[in-house]
């Protein structure tokens, strides 16, 4: 996924070194959101615990993820 990608789905650009493979750093309401595209691994987490009711039960993700489609899939299924 590229960064244009990312942002076009609502998410902000907040930091990473940009260069292919870099880890890159986005930000969407509660939530932050690291991506590396060589690895394409993702890490979706709560950007301050303080902020949602249980934050043990609040939406998290971290794993794999190929394309913008199966992005999509997971925000839509994390309701962000």
């Amino acid at each position: 996924m590229s960064i244009e990608e990312i942002e076009a789905e609502g998410w902000l650009h907040t930091g990473g070194k940009l260069v292919s493979g870099a880890m890159q750093h986005y930000s969407k309401g509660l939530y932050i959101m690291a991506y590396s595209s060589d690895s394409k691994m993702l890490a979706i987490l709560v950007a301050d615990p303080a902020s949602v009711d249980d934050y043990y039960t609040a939406a998290s993700f971290r794993g794999e993820c190929d394309n913008i489609e199966d992005f999509r899939t997971i925000c839509r299924l994390l309701k962000i």
